[in-house]
């Protein structure tokens, strides 16, 4: 079975370690090791590595040069076909390794494979129910021109294939906490595919202290990784790039004949609006007639009641003045 390395980058996070490395520990797939790499932290996590008493973790030290440079430390220690980078805030369902490298020993041609997730809140709770299957289109093959509005997927839930990492290089230090778009970005302008598997296979920690909460960090970085790309890649992101004007373009076709549609719809709402509007007036004068005519067929009832009460008492009388006629005689 082919060799995972997993990378493990940690500072100060002392907290989420143990469910990080536990998580790779219960994997289905047990060829693999376990590169922890201390960068710099003020908390020591060489405890916590020997208490988990495994042969396949090893610890490395390193003065704190940010979280590429200890990922790519990880990447020079490690001898494995594949790679997941696992922040030590997060963590892996059970079957993760096992169903990346499937996916990506089944296509030669794809440089990495990436699974959906589950978004969490400090203390492991399920922080909402955003999916990476929602925010693209194109989700596997050549996701360039996805990749060029931004970097939708964490490491956590991503395989990368050695193979493609010695071509591209390792993670840029200087784009923080843009160094994994800019890796996933590389990936694909370097021709590799990527694959998408919709199961729910890594759980990425939202909290306070995630570089990614650094908005104007991450602005700056953003532009820094844009920039360098087109310009170490000029065809194939102008290629993307034209793809994305393409589907703007008839994304702003497809918006104008919905609007138009709107518009439509409208106009007809407002007329079968009207119409009804006129309808229950009608009924309600109809009503108003229907109440009058009920109310004199009451009064007609009561006249003819009447009348017929009236007859019988007359002819009562018409009755005994016959009798009385009669006994007379």
């Amino acid at each position: 079975m082919p060799l995972i390395s997993v990378v493990i980058p940690f500072f100060n996070q002392l907290r989420f370690l143990r469910q990080s490395v536990e998580s790779v520990l219960r994997q289905t797939h047990t060829e693999f090791e376990v590169v922890v790499v201390d960068d710099g932290s003020d908390e020591d996590p060489s405890d916590l590595v020997r208490s988990l008493d495994d042969p396949r973790i090893r610890l490395i030290g390193q003065t704190n040069a940010g979280v590429a440079t200890a990922r790519n430390t990880g990447i020079s220690a490690s001898n494995g076909e594949y790679f997941v980078f696992l922040d030590a805030d997060d963590w892996l369902a059970p079957t993760m390794l096992e169903d990346l490298k499937h996916i990506l020993a089944a296509t030669p041609d794809a440089g990495m494979a990436y699974s959906d997730i589950v978004r969490v809140g400090e203390e492991g709770e399920i922080a909402d129910a955003h999916k990476i299957e929602h925010a693209r289109d194109q989700l596997s093959g050549n996701i360039l021109a996805s990749l060029l509005l931004g970097g939708y997927f964490p490491p956590v839930c991503v395989m990368v294939r050695a193979s493609a990492l010695n071509m591209v290089g390792g993670f840029d230090q200087s784009l923080g906490g843009c160094c994994d778009w800019d890796m996933w970005l590389r990936i694909a302008a370097a021709g590799f595919n990527a694959r998408f598997h919709s199961r729910e296979l890594a759980y990425y920690r939202l909290h306070a202290r995630s570089m990614s909460k650094d908005s104007a960090h991450m602005r700056s970085a953003a532009v820094l990784t844009l920039a360098k790309n087109m310009a170490a890649f000029p065809q194939q992101l102008a290629s993307a790039t034209h793809l994305l004007v393409e589907t703007s373009a008839e994304m702003y076709s497809a918006n104008s004949a919905l609007a138009r549609e709107k518009q439509d719809l409208t106009e007809s709402l407002t007329q079968e609006r009207d119409r009804i509007e006129h309808l229950e007036e009608v009924i309600a004068t109809l009503s108003g007639q229907i109440n009058l005519l009920t109310e004199g067929k009451a009064w007609l009832e009561q006249q003819w009641e009447a009348y017929k009460k009236d007859n019988e008492n007359k002819q009562a009388v018409i009755d005994s003045l016959v009798t009385n006629s009669n006994i007379n005689r």
